[in-house]
């Protein structure tokens, strides 16, 4: 108190100043520290919910297997929009790639597999994976051709819509008994 005193003089010589001199009045020490903890928990809480928003996004790991039969493992896998996605492909046969190789790609919700499939049978020089540009943009996300013995592992962050996105082993003559759907589901 003895500050707000020493500074009442002030008062009289400059008028603007008047109204610091009644803010420090009305602002005490008790109620500085009552606003400093107010805000320190709203940081808190802030930071506190952006953390919480971050790990909402989890990372999804999934495994799939192909076999010299020419069958994934599962023809269902299931993640949520916008997950972080790590899918391994283990070819569990023993035929090497050249005669029976597998890979995984996933592609856009509604893309036709038949027509993809057709177009990706003759790139072997790129992993059975087209390199024209329209093909590319139906893509979601894909492994390299492994075969009997080895394995792919690769990341991506699942769509951000839900819906169900086809996926297939584009390994020539393989995507009719080798596909199946990547389920999207919407966060929550």
């Amino acid at each position: 108190m003895s500050f707000i005193k020493d500074r009442a003089g002030q008062l009289e010589k400059n008028p603007p100043f008047g109204l610091l001199l009644r803010a420090e009045r009305l602002l005490t020490f008790p109620a500085y520290l009552k606003r400093y903890h107010c805000m320190k928990k709203l940081i808190l809480t802030l930071s506190a919910a952006c953390m919480v928003t971050a790990l909402h996004a989890e990372e999804k790991k999934l495994e799939l297997t192909g076999n010299d039969q020419m069958q994934y493992s599962t023809k269902t896998l299931e993640v949520t929009a916008g997950d972080k996605v790590t899918l391994t492909l283990k070819h569990i046969g023993q035929i090497p790639k050249t005669a029976m190789g597998h890979n995984v790609v996933i592609l856009k919700a509604g893309t036709p597999v038949p027509t993809f499939a057709t177009k990706a049978m003759t790139a072997a020089a790129t992993d059975y994976i087209p390199a024209d540009e329209e093909s590319k943009k139906l893509i979601v996300a894909h492994t390299k051709v492994v075969g009997g013995g080895e394995s792919d592992t690769i990341t991506f962050t699942a769509p951000a819509e839900a819906g169900d996105y086809p996926y297939l082993c584009t390994f020539p003559g393989h995507f009719a008994l080798m596909q199946g759907v990547l389920k999207v589901k919407a966060k929550e």
